[in-house]
């Protein structure tokens, strides 16, 4: 869907958008150029636009969370950052190709699940056991496409989520389901309660709260001063699946008490 709308806002006098999809066997050959990649079968996903095209400045930035060459209040540079967190959690790649005036083609590689064939980097079967979880966590963010990520990416990992567009409502949302919530996934820049304001509200009310923040720029600063504040743990966005799912289980698995206290 965000590759669709960003073909079409590239596109503001008509165009063509055309998608497609292919299974393919990667060999060696094509491994040694594309160091992303590993030999095996791939489902490759394929939007191409005859739109406005992007420089090669602006294409290494393009999947940068917040950056975009759209007008204020037209954008907010997080499509393309979603769409490689989404790939990514996937364990797969992208390719891209574009020129100004000449439109732009993104090739989405995505390892299959029955190629017999070992990916580069993924979680073994005991790796994936591991991350898995029966726990309720709270997802905090602004962002709609954000929170559905996250609960699309924690749900298939077994755990229960409950979401809050804001830090006004993950503070009635805690304090009403307290008793079930083993963990938070809190947005750090979010209008009106901020991260930081939120984290300090939730601990005053449950001191011992497993609370991770979220945030694009992520920094060894950032966490020393969030983990300060009472933070257990930083993920990074866009979101990385494995990455991420490590942590939370690290985090709930680091002292088992009752999130009722």
């Amino acid at each position: 869907m965000n590759l669709a709308v960003n073909a079409k806002d590239a596109m503001p006098h008509g165009g063509k958008l055309v998608i497609e999809t292919k299974n393919i066997i990667l060999e060696e050959d094509f491994v040694n150029l594309n160091p992303e990649a590993s030999p095996g079968h791939y489902a490759v996903l394929t939007v191409t636009d005859t739109g406005q095209g992007m420089d090669e400045k602006t294409l290494k930035r393009a999947f940068e969370p917040f950056f975009t060459t759209k007008g204020v209040g037209k954008g907010t540079g997080l499509g393309l950052a979603l769409v490689y967190g989404i790939v990514k959690g996937h364990r797969g790649f992208i390719e891209t190709s574009s020129a100004p005036g000449h439109g732009t083609k993104l090739r989405i590689y995505l390892p299959t699940s029955n190629g017999g064939s070992p990916h580069k980097g993924s979680c073994g079967e005991e790796e994936v056991k591991t991350t898995r979880g029966e726990e309720t966590i709270l997802v905090v963010d602004d962002e709609k496409m954000i929170r559905d990520l996250a609960v699309e990416m924690l749900s298939q990992s077994g755990y229960t989520v409950i979401t809050a567009p804001d830090g006004e409502t993950a503070i009635q949302v805690f304090r009403k389901e307290n008793n079930r919530i083993a963990l938070v996934i809190l947005d750090l820049i979010m209008p009106g309660m901020d991260g930081k304001r939120c984290l300090s509200e939730l601990l005053r009310f449950n001191l011992e709260a497993r609370i991770i923040i979220a945030s694009g720029y992520a920094s060894q600063e950032l966490a020393t001063e969030m983990l300060g504040l009472g933070a257990k743990g930083l993920v990074g966005k866009p979101y990385d699946f494995a990455r991420m799912l490590k942590v939370v289980r690290t985090t709930l698995d680091k002292s088992k008490y009752d999130p009722g206290k």
